[in-house]
């Protein structure tokens, strides 16, 4: 630490932190003049108390009538960016965000020690105006909007009766204040898949092949290498040390058949131990040359000067190393758009819109009818049975009604 001791500093979103005897303290976003203010005063008792910390200086920055809403948001934001790892935040982060922001919209100046249970149902109401949400998903929201003032209170922040008050606020239910329901997702059919398969790259294809037999959740592929994969027996078995519930504690495991290592050894052979099996600058290397095979006009200079201008443009486009779920998404998005052009001019049957997740159903579904709902449970990783219903409940009607007409 300098002589002049710690520093306002600002992460790359925006927020303001100092270190105090090597403990992070957040203060806000940078761009509030709170935040400035209230690090000068934490470090000013710092300074007369031999620049020492204690909660007591903690407690004096955080009063509950002092801390606004605003602050609880943005310093809880700070908070799950800082304890996740970039995994997490890739696919959770943006939808703590959007689930404070009408937080902060409506009440962000008023203290957070006045943000009760009134106030968070006319958040809800809010939400429920866009038209936007269905009632599950106004639910998560709300309850992500409890979880910020949880922890909030956890901190000394808010006062400790408030988490209470807001955990008192029930879900909504079906049809109450005329939330819609959201779309069943339900499993995928194997043709709508194979039509889709051609029309995607390489490593993407195999990502939704793996996908369909295993049931494995599309972040668990995206970073797997080969030295993951235990290849000594059958199944291939990889353990995965980072998955959704691996902060409970819990484990996980893959389990490749002979379909799924079918699919896994070309990429086995040609990458490295300790590189991802499926890469998205590989499938970029792969798709350049095979697009200009395709043209059906001659590639002129002029069109060679147009894409390295074009390149020249966007120097900071880096393809990554790996995917993610909204790039495997968008693929599958895209492929199915190709494949139901050439469909509407052969006048066949169009392909429904899907996406990666309908896999893990359509899996659930098969190891349901084969064996039974618990070995759903093991091989998905669900934590428990009623998670493994719902991915399942879709083929359960379809037996329902094959014992109807067949039994």
């Amino acid at each position: 630490m300098s002589k002049e001791g710690p520093r306002l500093l600002s992460t790359k979103d925006g927020y303001a932190f100092a270190k105090f005897n090597g403990r992070k303290i957040n203060f806000g976003r940078s761009d509030d003049p709170q935040a400035r203010i209230r690090f000068a005063a934490l470090k000013a008792q710092w300074e007369a108390n031999d620049r020492e910390l204690n909660d007591d200086m903690l407690m004096v920055r955080t009063m509950p009538g002092a801390v606004t809403v605003a602050v609880v948001c943005d310093q809880y934001l700070a908070h799950v960016r800082e304890i996740n790892a970039a995994d997490w935040q890739r696919n959770n982060y943006a939808r703590v965000d959007l689930a404070l922001r009408p937080v902060r919209d409506l009440y962000g100046p008023q203290p957070a020690a006045d943000f009760g249970p009134k106030k968070l149902q006319a958040v809800r109401v809010a939400m429920l105006k866009t038209g936007r949400l269905c009632r599950r998903e106004i639910n998560e929201r709300v309850r992500l909007v409890v979880a910020a003032f949880t922890w909030a209170v956890a901190e000394e922040m808010a006062p400790a009766g408030l988490a209470h008050g807001l955990a008192a606020v029930a879900p909504l239910k079906k049809g109450q204040h005329g939330a819609r329901e959201g779309r069943e997702v339900g499993p995928v059919e194997r043709w709508v898949v194979d039509a889709t398969l051609p029309h995607l790259s390489r490593p993407v294809a195999a990502l939704i092949e793996i996908m369909w037999w295993t049931g494995a959740r599309p972040s668990e592929l995206f970073r797997l290498r080969p030295r993951d994969i235990d290849r000594s027996g059958t199944p291939w078995v990889a353990r995965l040390e980072h998955h959704k519930n691996s902060h409970r504690g819990k484990l996980r495991e893959l389990h490749f058949g002979p379909r799924a290592r079918e699919i896994l050894t070309p990429f086995l052979l040609r990458r490295g131990a300790g590189e991802p099996l499926f890469s998205p600058a590989e499938a970029v290397a792969e798709m350049e040359p095979r697009k200009r095979q395709e043209r059906k006009t001659p590639l002129y200079a002029s069109h060679l000067a147009r894409y390295e201008r074009e390149k020249a443009a966007r120097p900071d486009r880096v393809v990554g190393e790996t995917y993610d779920a909204g790039a495997v998404r968008k693929a599958v998005q895209r492929a199915v758009a190709a494949a139901n052009r050439e469909r509407r001019e052969q006048g066949v049957q169009l392909l429904p819109d899907w996406h990666p997740y309908q896999l893990r159903h359509a899996a659930a579904g098969r190891i349901q009818a084969a064996l039974d709902l618990e070995a759903v449970r093991v091989a998905l990783g669900h934590s428990d049975a009623e998670m493994s219903m719902q991915y399942a409940r879709r083929d359960l009607a379809k037996a329902a009604a094959v014992m109807e007409e067949a039994g």
